[in-house]
């Protein structure tokens, strides 16, 4: 049934995601791959851009640039026909990543833009604050460029003045 293939899917990622905890990323790249599989025969679209863009991660982390790309642009197709804006964002900030390993450090920080451009549509704050991160490591870390990296840690600061972080009893 579809329920059983979804919910051996789910057991297959979770294993998939321990694995690569583990740092066994062929391990976790298979596993990942048969959770992909019982995903697509079960019909269920948001996992499968989900675990598209997990793989993709992995292939990254292995080396494997192109099906790295591959996959995680076909993440992207998958999430965004489900207008699923947390998980396209997710994925732009994995696409960078895989840019960042390329040396495509332009192209990078595009794909880190749309992922924050998305966070911001979404309001999700958490998510803003990690992608103001991801910009401020390459542009300090791997472009030098001072005044960008202001920008970003003048937005950084901006958002966490603006939380509202009382706690009241």
């Amino acid at each position: 049934s579809l329920d059983y293939k979804n919910y051996c899917g789910d057991l297959h990622h979770v294993d998939g995601i321990y694995a690569s905890e583990l740092r066994d990323w062929n391990s976790a790249i298979d596993l990942t791959i048969k959770g992909l599989k019982l995903k697509e025969e079960a019909q269920n679209p948001y996992s499968i851009g989900v675990l598209k863009s997990n793989l993709g991660s992995l292939f990254n982390i292995v080396g494997k640039l192109s099906e790295a790309e591959k996959m995680i642009r076909e993440a992207i197709k998958v999430l965004e026909s489900i207008r699923n804006i947390d998980g396209t964002a997710l994925a732009y900030s994995n696409l960078a990543n895989i840019y960042l390993s390329s040396g495509e450090y332009k192209t990078a920080v595009d794909m880190q833009l749309q992922s924050l451009k998305l966070h911001i549509q979404q309001g999700n704050l958490q998510r803003i604050s990690g992608r103001y991160t991801s910009l401020i490591d390459i542009y300090a870390n791997i472009l030098k460029d001072l005044p960008e990296t202001q920008h970003y840690i003048n937005e950084l600061n901006d958002l966490e003045a603006n939380l509202d972080l009382t706690i009241s009893y």
